[in-house]
């Protein structure tokens, strides 16, 4: 029943609840919301049943009698439990905080997503109550953002859990409980997933892992992050039971009470993937003669062990039924023992956004973010169809069109060998939008302009208003220029072949405050190279 590596599962874990933050794009679909929910369950089921086997470790070393070693094991498993115990309580807290900040959970049934689960946040999309309790208070008092607060503690504390919980097992190597702790150890030290550690991002600088896993991401995701917080801090209490159990001989005692114990290594997985699962009775030899079926299918038996696949098809949720047929060693009729495992499927997903907005302009290197959760970016590829796509390092690509109409951008990523697709999405081209005439910098949109203020102008302007990239350019390269005055014997037309106001300033001299000029036939040339026409302007001069 002790040792065993779960670490794949607390990796698989890992991979898709950062797969589910890929999924936020530039908005927060019910869809989405509903899949954080469900993975929420999940983890919530799958660390019901880990605290169900450390009971069951617990339970093993209480019936070594007499046994001085199995009463300092049993010593350690209560004070690793205690660490554990407790950051479970104030990652709860923690939850009831978030639920009521964001308006409670929806009790309409179809909220209710798994039966006798966890129902749907009510603004499962929120992101802002979070943020502000995570980045501007701490234990219910305002603070400023580069002060300690609640995400500091929230880091700080999953990060002395775990060397809390290391330290129990550091107590027992000082005990002298058993000579193969110190490896035991190691691998579990370096395989577990409790840790929050600051990110280096691509340029080299420093982000808080608060920041990004809790303060960036909707209160769904939040609460599906806390709930795996929960499940990493029972599977190292889990690891650790373990091998304090087989330092002192637990894992071969016979019991009386037998459970089946479905183990995954993760009961989310992207589809097309496989699902595995070991089905084990605990606290039984190891050796144990037995038959094991799972949703009436027999299963090859190893050490103890009947290992069970199953292809991920639709995205959803699955449970089957474990059968385990243990031989009496007295003999007559084999001992039936029961249980049942279920897994969750989730569609493939990558995340692809222009950082600007939801459209790329032609003539413009339109900077887009390309990523898919949990995946180093060298193993992420991405192909564009409509648009020159250009990767410039770390997540960042740079998108040029050429014309008018519709691109295509799809993704796949390399992981564990396989290239798998991730996801696509498709986005409008369009040319710049035109800008304003300008002369200098007397603009047109008021009816009438200073004629003083206009004789002082060196050249026309073409500025984009409210554009949302900055320092995009239009050049003037020619305009029409009629004035009609007193004392201009009927309308008087100039040519101007550049940005230039020089060819007019005569003009200007010869009129007066009532009379009227227009610019028309107005061409640029934009970032594409294009020379195009724009709007006619139109003034009455006063003074």
């Amino acid at each position: 029943m002790a040792g065993g590596n779960i670490s794949p599962r607390q990796k698989m874990i890992n991979m898709m609840y950062l797969v589910l933050i890929a999924l936020l794009a530039l908005n927060v679909s019910k869809e989405i919301i509903k899949a954080f929910n469900l993975f929420e369950n999940s983890l919530v089921s799958s660390t019901a049943n880990i605290v169900e086997k450390n009971k069951i470790i617990s339970e093993a070393l209480a019936k070594l009698e007499d046994n001085a070693q199995a009463r300092l094991a049993e010593k350690h498993l209560g004070d690793v439990k205690k660490v554990s115990d407790d950051f479970n309580s104030y990652i709860d807290n923690l939850k009831k905080t978030l639920e009521i900040k964001s308006g409670g959970r929806n009790m309409d049934p179809e909220a209710l997503l798994v039966k006798g689960g966890i129902p749907e946040l009510s603004k499962g999309d929120d992101i802002e109550s979070h943020a502000n309790f995570f980045l501007h208070e701490l234990n219910g008092k305002e603070v400023q953002e580069s002060a300690f607060n609640n995400g500091e503690q929230l880091q700080k504390k999953i990060n002395e859990a775990r060397v809390a919980m290391l330290e129990v097992l550091k107590n027992a190597i000082k005990d002298s409980l058993s000579s193969g702790l110190q490896g035991k150890l190691n691998t579990i030290q370096a395989k577990t997933s409790l840790i929050a550690e600051d990110q280096t991002t691509t340029d080299g600088s420093k982000s808080k892992w608060y920041k990004m896993y809790i303060v960036e991401t909707p209160i769904s995701s939040v609460m599906a992050m806390l709930s795996k917080l929960q499940n990493d801090a029972r599977t190292l209490e889990s690891e650790i039971s373990s091998t304090l159990a087989a330092a002192v001989g637990a894992d071969d005692f016979k019991f009386n009470t037998l459970k089946a114990i479905v183990s995954a290594p993760t009961s989310a997985v992207l589809r097309g993937e496989t699902y595995e699962a070991d089905i084990i009775l605990a606290a039984y030899d190891k050796n144990a003669n037995m038959n094991v079926t799972a949703g009436g299918r027999a299963l090859k038996v190893e050490n103890g062990m009947g290992k069970y696949t199953a292809s991920a098809g639709s995205p959803g949720e699955y449970t089957y039924k474990v059968k385990i047929a243990v031989p009496n060693p007295t003999g007559g009729p084999a001992k039936i023992i029961e249980g049942e495992g279920a897994y969750s499927v989730f569609e493939p997903a990558a995340s692809i956004s222009a950082d600007k907005l939801d459209m790329i302009y032609i003539g413009l290197d339109n900077p887009m973010s390309i990523t898919v959760a949990g995946v180093s970016p060298r193993n992420v590829t991405a192909r564009a169809t409509g648009v020159n796509l250009r990767q410039v390092g770390g997540g960042k690509y740079k998108a040029l069109g050429s014309k008018p109409g519709n691109a295509t951008i799809s993704v796949s990523a390399t992981i564990k060998g396989r290239n798998m697709p991730m996801g696509r999405r498709t986005f409008r081209v369009r040319p710049v939008p035109n800008p304003v005439f300008k002369a200098g910098a007397i603009g047109f949109d008021k009816p009438t302009i200073s004629l003083n203020a206009l004789k002082f102008q060196g050249a026309a302007t073409a500025p984009l208003l409210n554009f949302i990239y900055e320092g995009v350019k239009f050049k003037v390269v020619g305009y029409n220029f009629t004035a009609l005055g007193r004392k201009t014997n009927g309308p008087l037309d100039i040519k101007g072949r550049s940005a230039s106001l020089a060819p007019i300033k005569g003009a200007l001299n010869r009129l007066r405050a009532g009379d009227f000029i227009t610019f028309t036939g107005i061409k640029v040339i934009g970032p594409d190279g294009k020379v195009r026409p724009i709007a006619n302007v139109a003034a009455k001069l006063s003074k």
